[in-house]
Parts: structure tokens; C-alpha cells; sequence
């Protein structure tokens, strides 16, 4: 096949000699995995700490504390940025909050029995969610426009969104249609589930993040680039390999 449609880093990959492992494994490559080891294993919560976060968090009924108020910033840090809040909510899944049984705390004394443990469960976000949390945001990032029915755009929106079930596929009526929202949860709904089943094997969340931009750059301002290279990533498909890395088409 043309190196239009190749794989550099799988190509890479197969030819080198210590990548054998990580060819049969097909590991796949996220962002937020890499951060993860960046991040505290475990904070433990003084009494300080914990008046502050109580502080911020009362009413006239109830004291209560949230410990996301250390995490966030930290998660922050490590990753140079303002993560946004489906990263967050991820990240901040990964830690447990231990606290033992009989604490107790003094407001008086201004002390406490037992410090409160903040802990990360683990060094990756778990296998078994992984594919849940990539579809979950490859579909928050989908936005298409709805053009007022009856208008130039609204037609040619349909006929784009009719473009790209070709190309990706679709269930039910969802390319008869007229409804500009109903195609849109169509087409997110088929990219959850192109994700969620593994149906074209892509081992790399920037392949993923690139796709879903390309698929709001053509559905909603008819960018041919985007159309080119949501065909050339359909194409890549059809070698039934694992897929790693794609060069976009400028």
C-alpha cells in the first residue's frame, strides 16, 4: 500500500528487534497514562490542612471537606496546564481518601488524632476503563453546528454528515434523516463504538483527538483537508494492523 496510508512508528516498531514485546502486548499510548507517574503516590492531611479545606466547604448544617482541592493544583503542575475537567475527573479517580475509624479533631486544641491519607491506586488508568474513558472524551469533543432548517447551511450540513457515515458507517435511519441532532448523536454514538469495540484498532489518543477535530473541522465549515484525512485514517483500517502513528495532510 502507498505510503500515503503507512505507519511510521508501527513500521518502526516491527523492524526493531526490542520492540517485540511491545508489538504483542499493543499497548496503547494516552497522554494521561504519562502523568499519572508524575503525580504524588500518597499526601498525607494534617490538621491544618484539613481547617482549611473545611473551611471553604460549611454551611449552617454541615462541615465537610474536599481533598480535590489539593489534588487539582498538583495534577496541574504535573501536567504544565489546565487539564480540563473530564482529564480531572479521571485523574482524581485514581486516589482514595483513607481516614481511620476513631479520628478525631480538636478545634480547640486545634489538633488531630489520626492524619487524613490521600493514596493513588495505581500508576495508569485501569485497562478495563481505558477504552470507556477515551470514548467518553473523543465524544465530548465532537460539537457540531445546527443551522437554522431550510437554510444553505442546514442542507449542506446534512449532505457532509452523509459524507462521513459513508466513511464510518452508521445504524438505523441515521443517514435518511433530516434531523441535524439526531445525525450528530448518530455520529458520536458510532464514534464511541468504534472506540469502545476497538473496531479499527488505533493504539494512540492523538490518532483519536486528530480524527475528532477533523470530523468537526469538515461537518461544520466543509474543510476538504479534514475530509482527506478522516479518508486516509479509514483507509489505514483496511490493513487490519494496529495503528500508531498518522501524518496528517496539510
Amino acid at each position: 500500500m502507498s505510503k500515503l496510508f503507512s505507519d511510521p512508528e508501527y513500521h518502526k516498531m516491527s523492524t526493531d528487534e526490542e520492540s517485540w514485546l511491545e508489538l504483542a502486548i499493543e499497548p496503547f499510548r494516552f497522554y494521561l497514562n504519562d502523568m499519572v507517574y508524575l503525580l504524588p503516590e500518597r499526601i498525607e492531611l494534617d490538621f491544618k490542612e484539613v481547617y482549611n479545606l473545611i473551611k471553604h466547604n460549611t454551611d449552617d448544617w454541615h462541615l465537610s471537606f474536599e481533598p480535590d482541592r489539593i489534588l487539582r493544583p498538583l495534577i496541574e503542575i504535573a501536567a504544565g496546564k489546565s487539564v480540563g475537567n473530564g482529564e480531572m475527573e479521571i485523574l482524581l479517580g485514581l486516589y482514595s481518601i483513607d481516614i481511620v475509624a476513631e479520628t478525631e479533631i480538636d478545634f480547640v486544641r486545634k489538633e488531630m488524632s489520626h492524619p487524613i491519607v490521600i493514596s493513588r491506586t495505581g500508576h495508569e488508568i485501569p485497562e478495563d476503563k481505558l477504552a470507556e474513558v477515551i470514548s467518553d472524551l473523543a465524544m465530548r469533543s465532537l460539537e457540531f453546528n445546527e443551522p437554522r432548517t431550510g437554510s444553505p447551511g442546514h442542507s449542506e450540513t446534512i449532505s457532509r454528515m452523509n459524507e462521513v457515515f459513508d466513511l464510518i458507517g452508521f445504524e438505523d435511519n441515521a443517514r435518511s434523516t433530516r434531523s441535524i441532532r439526531r445525525k450528530s448523536n448518530a455520529i458520536k454514538a458510532r464514534v464511541g463504538k468504534i472506540i469502545l469495540e476497538d473496531e479499527w484498532r488505533i493504539r494512540n489518543y492523538e490518532i483519536i483527538e486528530s480524527f475528532c477535530k477533523h470530523l468537526n473541522s469538515f461537518i461544520n465549515s466543509g474543510n476538504m483537508h479534514a475530509l482527506m484525512n478522516i479518508t486516509r485514517l479509514k483507509c489505514m483500517t483496511h490493513k487490519g494492523l494496529p495503528i500508531y502513528s498518522m501524518e496528517d495532510i496539510k
